[in-house]
């Protein structure tokens, strides 16, 4: 799970320059990350 979250950390940082960091801090709300994630490109595993 912890690997997850980095993924998710970093690609949210790679795609859209945004601090997953700002969701716990109140600047990003949960219905926005949650359309972030979601659209999302696909990428391969590494």
């Amino acid at each position: 799970m912890e690997d997850n979250a980095e993924a998710l950390e970093a690609a949210l940082l790679r795609h859209y320059g945004v601090d997953l960091l700002d969701w716990y801090r109140g600047r990003l709300s949960s219905r926005r990350l949650a359309v972030l994630i979601r659209h999302l490109p696909k990428e391969p595993s590494w």
